[in-house]
């Protein structure tokens, strides 16, 4: 099956097709499950009770469950699964690497200490312009300090590889150490904080889609406009996998194709984990799963690593949510206990380079 789906452009797209199919009957799954359990039948009355509330009606509390509680929580978990599976697909086709994801540069470690120092200081990098003070609550704070710091990574990385001429040994060893330095940041602020405050900082480095809501998911879909662009540019994407010579004889300017996806992939990782929080794993383990099955035709594998992504995601929030509810456990601690067995099996499995 998976050497048939490889090497049949027809079974490619029936494959990312299914996905699709599978991915919206988990949504229907997912919201059923939860400190009050409902029928699927039930969550899909009361789906369409709100576009045909004359023809369908429904139980208030269980709507209220549904539509301000649940969907806005998988929802998130789709959109985030989606842009950092799509943008672990990108770094290890441009890094040539498959332990390359968007944390590997970094990224994951500047939002952490840009998020701690808004929660334990209090202190932010938006507050004023023109003269005019800008009220920004707590939330906000941490969003707008996470989604900087963790651009002012990516720019510090692609700086320091530019002077390197974007040497992808380079770009990975340069995020390393610009994430080490901001780990080591944030747990200078963790030591000096309050209770409190350490425990805000420690749930939002563990990840939390309960962040999600109708008001944020539209910021949060922005991550997911650049994926048209890259299907645009998969075919340097595959030149590259064929190494730098070959991708240069083909015409590529292979320094700014990194450049750009560097800039593309910490703004997808940037808008999502801004929200949410850190969610490690689903952008390593999504992209290697979809290249076993479409191989590395990127035009193929950007889509099928989001699908596999977000679906995977929705199943980790499913069992953070269910394991011990009431309690909700973290969704980054469930990732972590999924991916890391789930990879180590990967990479057992695998008798065979995944650029080949």
């Amino acid at each position: 099956m998976v050497s048939l789906v490889k090497n049949s452009q027809k079974s490619k797209i029936f494959f990312i097709f299914l996905l699709f199919i599978i991915l919206i009957i988990l949504i229907g799954i997912a919201a059923c499950f939860g400190s009050v359990n409902l029928s699927f039948i039930e969550v899909y009355q009361i789906i369409f009770s709100k576009f045909f509330p004359f023809y369908i009606k429904s139980d208030p509390s269980s709507e209220y469950i549904i539509w301000n509680l649940r969907l806005p929580r998988l929802f998130g978990a789709i959109i985030v699964g989606s842009a950092l599976s799509a943008g672990g697909a990108i770094c290890q086709a441009i890094l040539r690497n498959p332990l390359a994801s968007p944390f590997t540069m970094g990224l994951s470690s500047a939002a952490g200490f840009g998020a701690s120092l808004a929660i334990i200081l209090g202190a932010g990098v938006l507050t004023y312009s023109g003269g005019y003070t800008y009220i920004i609550t707590n939330e906000l704070l941490v969003i707008s300090n996470a989604f900087i710091f963790c651009i002012l990574c990516a720019l510090i990385v692609s700086f320091l590889a530019k002077i390197k001429g974007f040497n992808p040994t380079t770009i990975i060893l340069a995020g390393v150490a610009i994430g080490y330095f901001f780990s080591a940041g944030t747990s200078i602020l963790q030591y000096f904080s309050q209770a409190e405050a350490l425990k805000a900082v420690i749930m939002w480095l563990l990840g939390d889609l309960g962040r999600s809501s109708w008001k944020n998911l539209p910021l949060m879909s922005l991550a997911l406009i650049t994926i048209p662009f890259l299907l645009t540019i998969s075919w340097k994407l595959n030149a590259l996998n064929l190494g730098d010579d070959t991708a240069i004889s083909l015409g590529v300017n292979i320094k700014k194709l990194r450049m750009l996806c560097i800039l593309i992939v910490s703004f997808m990782t940037s808008i999502t984990i801004s929200f949410v929080g850190v969610i490690s794993f689903i952008c390593l383990i999504s992209p290697h799963i979809a290249r076993m099955i479409v191989g590395n035709n990127n035009e193929y594998l950007i889509v099928t690593s989001s699908l596999i992504g977000a679906i995977l995601l929705l199943i980790a929030d499913t069992i953070a949510r269910t394991i011990m509810s009431p309690l909700i456990l973290p969704i980054g601690a469930i990732t972590s206990c999924i991916g890391g067995p789930f990879f180590i099996y990967l990479l057992l499995k695998s008798r065979r380079s995944y650029f080949s």
